[in-house]
């Protein structure tokens, strides 16, 4: 009787999905691809892509009721070879969702252009779910909308990283990684019509990822995804955490330490950066791991004492200081490192030894300091350091030259910061965190949120070229005005245009 009653009940359903095939057939979103070919500045608020800039228009509240509108939306507008944007430019919207917030970002990947948006599902209560995290993908090419996953808890204090992987025979395949601080899970999942989740990590206590989407020409840190987990509970030393490395299509997964307590910073120059304290110095490090790397390799601390440091840990040092605030620069296969020391900039690479092989100060800077990014300046080929100075209550953009070969070359340029617009840029305040939605940089123009007078953050963007550097550089066929090459604020690119 039971097999004539299943048989019953699959007929029925065969017979429905005959009548609904458009219920039961699964979606066709478009052909995933990983191609970023002509793709500039993936994973930020703006994203520069066939004759296009793609941007998030201002910064908005994820307050649960603005989930559309003008603040925050995504935008498109033509911009030309040389960053301009034509004063008589059409705007169109491309995704009518809050994008603009803390957690928010994007990315163009093949045909597809990927953000994030705060949910809007409801629990059995009725109430919106908008502290999660939903990650979106819009087709490009057939206007389709797809989830593919949406964070486990609605907390307004988790805090989400996330990164794309290329994975798999040609890096044909594409993988979003997700590190949930809250429930403390990592997952990845392969993406395409169907959402495929590839490995799910509890107990997870930290992760970094690679900024390259796991693509190097050798095998090097930037294929893998790393994360932590506590020390197990039976440890002879409970100190120490434990740290994996696995692929992001869930390959060469391993234990690669357990003798140190690491703190995982990024992945620069195919390296492992991580900090370790011992005793009262903290020291920053860089390791290559590899596919075979196995757990003991990173000789960082004394076997069986993980507070003294291995004999041979000076020959992974790129940083011999905690500093709250470093950019690592990739120099070939080597490290270097930008800092404040104290209130002087300060260069520092090291090369397998306890001294820097290179080094040296570059200006003083009063206020606080707080790196935006570097960029090589196409009228010097000249590398530069913008950062935000914050004084008197306000935030300006500033940039100064950073390559130099010793003291005496910097003593003789004798280089002096810039500041480079007279708007007070928005950053992070105990109130509003911006995140993902920091200072970035595209070509040679900073992008940045700017709150207008009716207290609205729209974003804006800087040319990192002084008046004074474009007159020299593409003089004006008319006479200039001094007045003319002073600076001035920051360029609205959408706000009160669109």
């Amino acid at each position: 009787m039971k097999k004539i009653l299943l048989s019953i009940i699959g007929f029925v359903l065969c017979t429905a999905c005959m009548f609904t095939a458009v219920g039961c057939k699964p979606k066709d979103y478009g052909e995933t691809t990983t191609s970023t070919t002509g793709v500039t500045a993936n994973g930020g608020s703006s994203v520069v892509y066939d004759g296009h800039l793609y941007f998030t228009n201002g910064f908005a509240s994820n307050d649960g009721e603005t989930n559309g509108g003008t603040i925050g939306s995504i935008y498109k507008v033509a911009i030309a070879n040389d960053g301009s944007i034509a004063e008589d430019a059409t705007y169109t919207k491309v995704v009518d969702a809050l994008v603009g917030y803390d957690k928010g970002s994007i990315n163009i990947i093949g045909d597809f252009l990927y953000y994030t948006t705060p949910g809007t599902g409801e629990n059995n209560k009725g109430e919106v779910l908008y502290n999660k995290t939903a990650f979106m993908r819009y087709n490009l090419v057939n206007g389709k909308t797809q989830e593919i996953y949406k964070t486990a808890d609605n907390n307004a204090d988790e805090s989400v990283t996330f990164a794309y992987y290329k994975t798999g025979a040609d890096n044909k395949t594409l993988n979003l990684v997700v590190y949930e601080s809250v429930s403390k899970t990592l997952k990845s999942f392969k993406i395409g019509n169907e959402i495929e989740t590839v490995f799910e990590k509890t107990a997870v206590t930290s992760a970094v990822f690679s900024d390259k989407m796991g693509v190097s020409e050798q095998d090097s840190a930037d294929r893998y995804v790393f994360y932590t987990l506590a020390a197990k509970e039976n440890a002879i030393d409970t100190t120490v955490n434990r740290v994996y490395r696995i692929g992001a299509d869930g390959s060469n997964e391993a234990l690669i330490n357990d003798n140190a307590n690491l703190s995982l910073l990024c992945i620069r120059a195919g390296k492992l950066l991580f900090t370790t304290t011992f005793g009262t110095s903290t020291n920053t490090y860089a390791y290559k791991v590899v596919a075979d790397t196995k757990n003991g390799d990173i000789t960082i601390a004394k076997d069986g004492d993980s507070t003294i440091p291995h004999i041979n840990s000076d020959r992974y040092i790129v940083c011999r200081n905690k500093y709250d605030d470093i950019v690592f620069l990739e120099e070939g296969d080597k490290v270097g490192t930008l800092y404040m020391d104290g209130d002087t900039l300060t260069y520092a690479r090291f090369n397998g030894g306890s001294a820097a092989e290179l080094t040296y100060s570059i200006c003083t800077i009063s206020g606080d300091v707080q790196f935006v990014g570097t960029f090589e300046d196409s009228y010097d080929d000249k590398g530069y350091l913008t950062y935000i100075v914050t004084e008197g209550g306000e935030n300006h953009l500033y940039k100064v030259r950073y390559t130099f070969t010793s003291q005496t070359d910097v003593q003789d340029e004798n280089p002096e910061h810039e500041q480079l617009s007279t708007s007070n840029i928005k950053i992070d305040t105990e109130d509003v965190k911006y995140g993902n939605m920091l200072p970035e940089i595209i070509d040679e123009y900073a992008y940045v949120f700017v709150t207008d007078e009716d207290n609205k953050v729209f974003l804006h963007r800087i040319n990192l070229h002084t008046p004074e550097e474009i007159e020299e550089h593409n003089p004006s066929s008319e006479p200039v005005d001094e007045e003319d090459l002073e600076i001035g604020a920051a360029e609205i690119v959408g706000g009160s245009r669109i």
